[in-house]
């Protein structure tokens, strides 16, 4: 099967899951054709391509994630973690970059277990002592010094947002009920707004459209005017944010967009290695729960994310696997 093709099928993949959930499926179809149009090209591979052409050893990469606000989500959710840290690894691999994961203190422990079980799970842990946590300050006011300083500090070439909540228009958080949870995030997308500045590149991953990233394909208004999904709080807007990434990978769960992009690595370099194994998601998610974090949907300490079954997530990890095996396989009998 030509590359191309299995590109294609890698975004696929990672569209399943919503075929259950009344209007979700065509949501993420909507969301996901304005990403492509954005992109010209498959999404894994457009985050592929930028990566490998801006990366190199040493780089640091600021990985940007934590959802979820008090009291259903104290310590954020089981989307995202797993992403950045899947994510984490591959970078390492590929270009010996120093991913820094960027969050609030209280998702510092799900983010933290998530990665050391990766690690052990692996069995390749060396990639982890190059991973570190950056603690980003909750009050809002203080974000774009905060965003200056820590910009100083490691001069960032990348910044890549995973299930990372951002403004709508009129300034305001949401989570997916459409409830104002502005106060409960940090104002990461400062960080963004710097990238943008200094020409780095930016990457935002996400599922519903009020996660950073996702300004990009909003503003194509005339296009997408439906995507738009009203809030439930006095700004009377949508939960649609509007900061911009110059890539935007669109997914059912925004993990499965960031091991997308792994595999589109893994297929642009012939590095198989890069991919995780369903064990290893197993033992992530187990301990991304045992440190506090719970399913975003259901807010329940389950071994689910967006209550999707922890089966269902192996099952997307293999074939993602299968998928970059099969181009392997067919190159080796040309």
């Amino acid at each position: 099967m030509a590359p191309s093709r299995i590109l294609e099928t890698i975004d696929r993949i990672c569209l399943l899951g919503g075929a259950g959930v009344t209007g979700r499926a065509r949501e993420l179809a909507r969301l996901y054709k304005a990403a492509r149009s954005l992109a010209g090209e498959p999404l894994c591979a457009a985050s592929a391509r930028r990566l490998e052409a801006t990366l190199h050893p040493g780089a640091a990469v600021l990985l940007l994630t934590g959802a979820g606000a008090p009291p259903r989500l104290p310590r954020g959710e089981t989307d995202g973690p797993l992403g950045a840290a899947v994510l984490a690894r591959g970078l390492v691999l590929a270009f010996g970059t120093r991913p820094l994961v960027v969050a609030e203190a209280r998702f510092r422990g799900p983010i933290m277990a998530t990665l050391d079980a990766l690690a052990d799970s692996a069995g390749d842990g060396s990639w982890r002592r190059a991973v570190r946590y950056a603690p980003f300050p909750s009050r809002r006011n203080s974000a774009t010094r905060a965003a200056a300083a820590l910009w100083d500090r490691v001069s960032p070439v990348a910044i890549i947002s995973i299930e990372r909540l951002g403004p709508n228009s009129r300034g305001v958080t949401h989570n997916v009920m459409g409830e104002d949870v502005t106060a409960a995030h940090a104002g990461v997308e400062s960080l963004l707004t710097l990238a943008r500045r200094r020409g780095v590149l930016t990457i935002g991953v996400g599922d519903r459209g009020n996660e950073l990233g996702f300004g990009s394909i909003m503003t194509r208004r005339s296009r997408i005017a439906s995507l738009a999904r009203p809030c439930a709080c006095p700004c009377r807007s949508t939960i649609t944010c509007t900061v911009p990434a110059e890539v935007v990978v669109v997914a059912s769960v925004s993990n499965w967009g960031a091991y997308a992009m792994v595999a589109g690595l893994a297929i642009r370099l012939g590095d198989a290695r890069l991919l995780h194994h369903p064990k290893d998601e197993t033992r992530m998610l187990k301990a991304c729960v045992l440190a506090g974090a719970r399913d975003g949907i259901s807010a329940q300490r389950r071994l689910t994310v967006d209550a999707l079954s922890l089966k269902l997530q192996r099952a997307v990890v293999t074939l993602l696997r299968g998928a970059v095996a099969r181009l392997k396989a067919s190159e080796s009998n040309l």
